[in-house]
């Protein structure tokens, strides 16, 4: 231990981390750690309180196709010539609009100018040998250091057509943060846009509405910037909200205005603050000058109807609906900034709470995204692949539990809730065996699991999967025929295939419009494409469709629960390699889980060298190497993607979540609008959205 005396050096070179098919990149900036005021404290890991973020330089040709496609000619070489040769027939030089290619980690990325970036959306949207329909967001990335190109702009686009995957990039200087929007190409990008402009800055030019999403609109700063302060929040940092707002929208934000302005009187108690007014006074002062008979209705964000505080202003004209609009951020928790401060394991304890009535998904997802960095996903144990599974269908069976135990609730069925309820309560008696808790869980972990299944879990497991195939049957007694609940569904919230692609929505929304699109499927992950399973559909793009989808989905996974514990051999849960794997033996005692007191005795008397390692891990964390990977997995309510992006330390560098219930609820008003009020909570109900997901 001598050597910790001496002063780490910053200048010394570090080890090289080769990416596939590409250069060692360029050095754009350095990072300090969590406590690195003054080179002192770093959380990083020894000898590195300078840390290099290093970007990837442009690969070479072939490109090939994703991992395990061979190293020649391959998909990722196909969608580069097809781009280039459309680009060619409109004129543009493919040099000049595309700056650099990049293949790492079984993914493509191409980094745009910023100025063709509509140019390039559209081509790839509409040209028949690319076809991307859609666009599942855009993740902003912060580097201080990339003189000239501080803030990125990152989109991930989808062809269900082909079937692949593609990454763009765009940069802007802080000094110019303006990119164009691509808004009228993939509108799913109105929200997207919006929550990167409130995060970051970036002034996406073009856009309908660019106002603050999460954040109050009279937030100064944006959060997610390095440069962004961690105390004083709300002191006034960077440039000003430069963005106008245009005159005719409504802000679903308290604005600050002479009537609405916040006002604060000292007591002996401390500060007391008052807050008035704000958008709704000018809803209600335009309403008021109106010449029809237009009503203003708030709905939420306090209301049992909304599933959350989720707030929807609707314009009524008698019971008609003629204009509907969602406000959201009243429950934005920071998860993604949080992230930036803790280790790569930490974060499944922020992560798991997200979205809370889908947890695993929530997990996996980090943690797959994690291990592609890594470069460990086909070291994963096949037991606790086969786990993390039958975790995912059990909670997706809970999720959709609750889905259709609250819809019908709203609806008058209070059986349905008492059933709903009922069975989801077996399932989370199996979450409090098997990890401990009934929520919130953070057992899924990168390299595997925390620990392995407790004794009788299996038995609990088939013993509920088949008292739930008994119990399926009751929800078609109580609802499926049943024409009074018929009524209030069919026909309801109708969102067909071509509004789907245009907001975004994934999972059942998409599947009621009879597009059989599952990841599980399309892109399959964690050895899915060897299970036996079907993915239904419907072609009635309603409420009742959703319905009907959720119910047969939820039988899929009772098989595939079955199969998972068919399949479960004896054997490791985490990876082999002891630089990644936590290692601690976790046991239930007196005073709740933790280290059993056998592996504490082992590491504190009998083994030094387990002790250091031990607290390295624990105190430090792992290093990933650096780079960018997205992954994403099938939901209850849709893609659940996750973009990370690591500078090679210990924590990542970003964390983004392209969350399912975000997205869907842009479509909110596309199946709302000309509808009755009554059937807004019917049409929310199927979209099934979950806040905690919504403003993370």
């Amino acid at each position: 231990m001598s050597e910790s005396t001496n002063p780490p050096n910053p200048d010394a070179p570090e080890e090289a981390v080769p990416a596939q098919r590409a250069d060692t990149g360029e050095v754009i900036g350095t990072r300090r750690g969590m406590f690195g005021a003054n080179n002192g404290g770093d959380t990083s890991g020894y000898g590195g309180l300078v840390r290099t973020v290093r970007l990837p330089g442009a690969s070479t040709r072939p490109y090939g196709g994703p991992a395990g496609a061979g190293e020649g000619y391959g998909t990722f070489d196909e969608i580069a010539d097809e781009l280039e040769g459309a680009l060619d027939e409109q004129g543009l030089v493919p040099e000049n609009v595309i700056e650099k290619t990049v293949v790492d980690r079984g993914e493509i990325t191409f980094h745009v100018q910023r100025e063709y970036l509509p140019a390039v959306a559209r081509t790839l949207r509409d040209d028949p040998a690319l076809r991307f329909e859609l666009c599942t967001g855009v993740s902003g990335v912060h580097y201080p250091g990339d003189q000239g190109r501080e803030l990125h702009a990152v989109y991930h686009l989808r062809s269900i057509t082909h079937n692949r995957l593609i990454r763009l990039e765009v940069t802007a200087p802080d000094a110019d943060p303006h990119l164009p929007s691509i808004v009228e190409v993939y509108p799913t990008n109105d929200w997207h846009e919006r929550e990167t402009y409130d995060f970051f800055g970036l002034i996406f030019d073009g856009h309908p509405a660019l106002t603050r999403i999460m954040m109050p609109d009279d937030w100064q700063g944006f959060p997610q910037r390095k440069d962004y302060p961690r105390r004083h929040p709300r002191r006034v940092q960077g440039r000003a909200d430069p963005c106008s707002r245009p005159a005719e929208v409504v802000h679903l934000m308290s604005t600050p205005s002479e009537a609405s302005r916040a006002s604060v009187r000292e007591t002996t108690e401390g500060p007391v603050y008052t807050v008035t007014g704000g958008d709704w006074d000018e809803i209600a002062a335009a309403a008021a000058k109106s010449d029809d008979e237009r009503i203003i209705v708030n709905m939420g964000p306090q209301h049992p109807s909304t599933h959350g505080v989720l707030r929807l202003i609707l314009e009524i004209d008698g019971e008609t609906v003629t204009e509907a609009r969602c406000g959201i951020g009243y429950l934005h928790t920071g998860i993604e900034k949080n992230l930036e401060f803790r280790t790569w394991t930490q974060g499944t304890t922020f992560v798991t709470r997200m979205d809370y009535l889908t947890p695993f998904f929530n997990e996996t997802a980090y943690c797959l995204a994690v291990e592609k960095l890594l470069g460990i996903t086909d070291d994963i144990p096949d037991r606790a692949t086969a786990i993390r599974v039958m975790l995912m269908e059990l909670n997706r069976l809970s999720s959709h539990l609750v889905c259709i135990a609250t819809g019908g609730m709203e609806l008058g069925a209070t059986t349905i809730m008492i059933y709903g309820f009922r069975d989801r309560e077996l399932i989370l008696d199996i979450y409090e065996l098997i990890t401990g808790l009934r929520m919130n869980h953070a057992y899924i972990r990168p390299g595997g699991l925390a620990q392995d299944l407790p004794p009788g879990a299996v038995d609990q497991v088939r013993a509920f999967v088949k008292k739930m195939r008994k119990n399926m049957a009751e929800y078609d007694k109580l609802a499926t025929g049943n024409p009074v609940f018929k009524a209030r569904m069919e026909d309801v919230g109708y969102l067909d295939l071509a509004g789907c692609m245009a907001t975004g929505a994934t999972g059942p929304l998409v599947r009621s419009a009879g597009l059989p699109h599952d990841l599980r499927k399309a892109q399959p992950y964690c050895g899915y494409e060897t299970y036996d399973f079907e993915v239904p559909t419907a072609d009635t793009c309603d409420a009742y469709g959703r319905f009907l989808i959720r119910l047969e989905e939820m039988r899929q996974s009772l098989r595939i629960v079955e199969q998972c514990l068919d399949r479960l051999e004896p054997g490791p849960v985490m990876v082999a390699d002891k630089k990644i794997a936590w290692p601690a033996q976790l046991a239930l005692g007196p005073d709740g889980l933790g280290n059993s007191l056998d592996h504490i005795k082992k590491i504190m008397g009998t083994s030094m060298e387990a002790l250091i390692h031990h607290f390295k891990l624990v105190t430090e964390g792992f290093r990933v190497p650096p780079g960018q990977a997205y992954a994403a997995v099938e939901s209850p309510k849709g893609e659940l993607g996750v973009h990370v992006v690591s500078d090679g330390g210990t924590r990542p560098y970003r964390v983004h979540f392209r969350d399912p219930s975000f997205t869907n609820l842009q479509a909110m008003a596309a199946m709302c609008e000309g509808g009755q009020v009554a059937d807004v909570i019917v049409a929310v109900a199927s979209i099934d959205p979950v806040m905690g997901g919504v403003d993370r």
